[in-house]
């Protein structure tokens, strides 16, 4: 906990140092929920936290904006894989699970357009970056319960590192922001060669954020 602890503090100086040197600087904390759905699998909910800032080229009005995050990501999938008795009959499905947890830094470009003094509307996009932290997989159904890896990035299950790109668009009331949005990884994160489909990450998301 004291090394994700120490990564998260890093990803937050990071964001801060991109932005600090601007005038229209704004900063905010954000969480919300991930829903991971990587192709040929099944979907995970997670959720997501951290924080924020945002360099505005024109305040109090329609403009473009840059914004770089640091957030703590649950992701991950689940997996039906069969089971078979003595005779090499099928007995029932388990549910491969794997819960992947990674310090995540999306910097996006986009455009807020404003309704009213209070009230607007904006679209970004751009590059991630994501360092797996800690996370484990399991194997549960019928006879089986067993923990598979107790640590994917350790145990050389996971690659530590991913990256893609993402978006969102959302509506921002005074302080508050809510948005949508999608991650999609451009990278396989399994290490060797395993008898099954890519995992490659394809999350949407639902964010509240609170600019202070």
């Amino acid at each position: 906990m004291t090394r994700f602890t120490a990564l998260l503090m890093a990803g937050i100086l990071a964001v801060t140092s991109t932005v600090c040197s601007a005038q229209k600087v704004d900063f905010g904390v954000l969480a919300g929920l991930v829903f991971s759905h990587p192709a040929d699998y099944n979907t995970r909910t997670g959720f997501s936290v951290g924080a924020k800032g945002i360099y505005t080229f024109r305040e109090n009005s329609s403009s473009w904006f840059v914004e770089a995050q640091a957030k703590l990501a649950s992701k991950g999938w689940k997996y039906d894989i069969a089971a078979y008795d003595d005779g090499g009959n099928f007995a029932y499905y388990c549910d491969w699970t794997c819960n992947a947890y990674y310090l995540e830094i999306p910097v996006y470009a986009g455009y807020k357009f404003m309704l009213n003094d209070d009230c607007g509307i904006f679209i970004e996009a751009g590059p991630y970056l994501a360092a797996g932290l800690f996370g484990k997989s399991d194997v549960k159904g019928g006879e089986h319960n067993y923990e598979y890896y107790s640590n994917v990035f350790a145990d050389g299950f996971y690659k530590r590192f991913d990256w893609g790109l993402g978006g969102n668009v959302g509506v921002e009331y005074r302080h508050l922001q809510v948005s949508v949005g999608l991650h999609h990884s451009l990278m396989n994160p399994l290490k060797g060669t395993l008898l099954m489909p890519t995992p490659k990450d394809r999350s949407f998301m639902l964010s509240v954020a609170y600019i202070i």
